[in-house]
Parts: structure tokens; C-alpha cells; sequence
């Protein structure tokens, strides 16, 4: 009988879906507007309704399958404040206009994390793979260039670069900034950086077609002290853009992103507390906790021109876990894809004013 009653309930819930989501979601124009909608919003449903059979409890089934019809239709017809446009200096939006699901879910936030598919390097591969999307006979070359943070900035930069009719190309490299100095994992470890960098930089400049290098890296990791005069890493930083910008290729590199709260996965902290997710923010001054080099290298580098997106992650005092509906982080100190995606307006408007500012 469970087993008669669970099959009736499964055609129930399937036959509401069908008229009261697929149906509004094809019809709604907001979908069909940008290539990756449609996509996002059946593969976190698709993705969070698999889930289930692996989920014990008849209560937490319904709970799952509530979410998956509840984000469909949020992705398919988001508010305005959806994501980074929930951002305001108070950093309290966790949730948009009267809906409470959060995108994607916890339990799937890892599904979620940076995909560049083969194009990033693995941190022991002797060389930096290079990729290239958009079109071959684009006026304007941007690269994005960098470790698996820089990677994470791809959802963001991929739209930007599709609107502005931008030919991207990248250099990935997981566990690996771009700079010439070498991180001590790099000495005490197996990683390859050093080398794979020199190589990145000579290919960028002697492809003679790059007109802007996007950059970024994850802050919180250590370099060896070359007696440079300045904190370990901040002059291989800008010896690198120095020799782009002497190439005449602008450079732009990004403040890192802000870490999430210590202990518990912030994905994890957040399925705990989903109701209620401000449980899982994190204070502005731990999440930017002085660590970026960013700023100490643009002053070595003065033709860099550093873009600074840290309001859309942090408000005047706290750095949230959910803005805005969607879940900041995938892991341990990624942004989620979702969340990335929303920045892409933002990321646009910060790149085009330094672009014209560096006429």
C-alpha cells in the first residue's frame, strides 16, 4: 500500500508540475532571453529531485521535492533582487521578494562550483592549458589568467565577453596565482607554478592579439620571501602585469573573493541553518582579512587597474552566505556558479569603465 501511494503521489506531483511549472517556465520569455537560463534552471531541478533517492525519511523527501518545484520557478521567473541584486550595504537580503528557497540547494552546492571543463591545469601538470570561446575574428582578445579563483570568475566574465562581442581566452592553472614568485607550497610540495607562469606570460605576449588580461587569485596562501622589500608575492605580481602592460595589453586584476566563515562548510553551515541562514555570515574583517596582495602590487604596477567587486559579496559589516536567494559558496572559498552569473552586469560596468579609462 506505502509503495501504491507513494507511485499515486509521484503522478500527482508530476501532473502539478507539468501545468503549473514546465508550462509557465517555456512560456516565459526571461528563459529564452540568455542561452545558459533554460539550461540552470532544469539542471538544478533535475539535479535536486535526483537526490532524493538517496535521502532517507519521507519528511525530508517532501521537503527536497517542495524545493525542486520551488526553484524552478524561481529560476525561471527570478525578482529583480535575485542574487548580487540583493546586495545592499546591510547585507540582510538573504532572501528576494516572498520567496525562501535558496539556489542552489545546499546539498547541491558543490555541483555548483567553477566549471571551465578541461581548461584548467591540475597544480602538479607542468603547463598552463589555453582555451578559447567566442568568436575567432573578434576585434577585442580579453584572457582570463590564474588559479582556480580566477577560474571561479569565468561564469561572470563568459557573458560579458558573449554581449561585448569579446574574443576570451584563458590560462587556468588550479593552485597557481600569476606571479613569478613561488608559493611555499610550490617549494615544500609537488606544484608546478613558477615555470608554467614564465610560459603563460611569454604565450600571452607572443600571441600578439590579447588587448586585456583578467586576473585574480586566492588570497589566502603563502609565498616565499624573495627579499623583494615587500610582502612575499606582491612584486611577482607586478612584475608580470608590468610586462603585459609594456606588451600594451591592459591588465585588470580582480580583489580576491571574501572567505567564508571558519569551521563548519558554509554549504553545510547553511543546510543546518536554511531558514535562518545569517546564522552562517561572516564579519567584513575576517572575510577581507588584509591577506590580498591586489592593491600592494598595483601600487608597484601602476598601469594595472585593479577591479574591486567586494560589495556585491560583503555589506558595510557582515559577508552573508545566501544573497539574495542564491548560495554564495560551493565549498570551502569558491563562489558558486549561480551567484557568479548574477555579477555578470556588475563585472561588465567595472570592466568597461577601466577599459576607457586606460585610453
Amino acid at each position: 500500500m506505502a509503495s501504491l501511494a507513494l507511485l499515486a503521489a509521484s503522478f500527482g506531483l508530476a501532473a502539478l508540475s507539468y501545468y503549473y511549472v514546465e508550462t509557465p517556465v517555456r512560456r516565459f520569455g526571461w528563459l529564452n532571453s540568455q542561452a545558459w537560463r533554460p539550461l540552470a534552471a532544469g539542471a538544478a531541478a533535475t539535479a535536486l529531485v535526483g537526490t532524493l533517492a538517496f535521502v532517507p525519511g519521507n519528511q525530508q523527501e517532501r521537503i527536497l521535492a517542495e524545493r525542486a518545484v520551488q526553484t524552478s520557478a524561481l529560476l525561471a521567473a527570478p525578482p529583480e533582487d535575485f542574487g548580487a541584486e540583493a546586495m545592499s550595504p546591510a547585507a540582510d537580503r538573504a532572501f528576494a521578494a516572498d520567496s525562501d528557497v535558496i539556489v542552489p540547494d545546499p546539498s547541491l552546492a558543490k555541483e555548483d562550483n567553477f566549471d571551465v571543463g578541461d581548461c584548467a591545469s591540475l597544480a602538479s601538470d607542468p603547463d598552463t592549458k589555453e582555451c578559447e570561446f567566442g568568436d575567432e575574428d573578434a576585434e577585442k582578445t580579453v584572457a582570463l589568467v590564474g588559479d582556480s579563483h580566477a577560474a571561479q570568475w569565468f561564469a561572470a566574465l563568459e557573458p560579458v565577453a558573449e554581449k561585448q562581442d569579446w574574443r576570451l581566452v584563458t590560462y587556468l592553472h588550479n593552485s597557481c596565482p600569476f606571479t613569478t614568485e613561488m608559493r611555499v607550497a610550490e617549494r615544500d610540495d609537488d606544484l608546478q607554478c613558477t615555470e608554467p607562469n614564465r610560459e603563460t606570460l611569454d604565450r600571452i605576449i607572443d600571441r600578439g592579439d590579447v588587448d586585456a588580461v583578467v586576473t585574480s587569485y586566492y588570497a589566502n596562501v603563502n609565498f616565499v620571501d624573495s627579499g623583494t622589500g615587500h610582502r612575499p608575492g606582491a612584486a611577482g605580481f607586478a612584475e608580470n602585469w608590468n610586462a603585459l602592460a609594456d606588451a600594451g595589453i591592459d591588465v585588470f586584476p580582480l580583489m580576491d573573493t571574501p572567505r567564508p566563515r571558519e569551521g563548519a562548510i558554509a554549504p553545510d553551515c547553511v543546510a543546518q541553518s536554511y531558514e535562518e541562514p545569517q546564522e552562517c555570515n561572516q564579519p567584513r574583517s575576517e572575510g577581507f582579512d588584509g591577506q590580498d596582495l591586489t592593491r600592494e602590487a598595483a601600487e608597484l604596477a601602476p598601469r594595472a587597474r585593479v577591479l574591486d567587486l567586494s560589495d556585491a559579496f560583503c555589506g558595510e559589516d557582515s559577508c552573508p552566505a545566501v544573497i539574495g536567494n542564491v548560495l554564495l559558496y560551493a565549498d570551502k572559498n569558491h563562489i558558486t556558479r549561480t551567484y557568479m552569473k548574477t555579477l555578470a552586469p556588475r563585472l561588465e560596468e567595472e570592466m568597461l569603465a577601466a577599459m576607457e579609462e586606460a585610453q
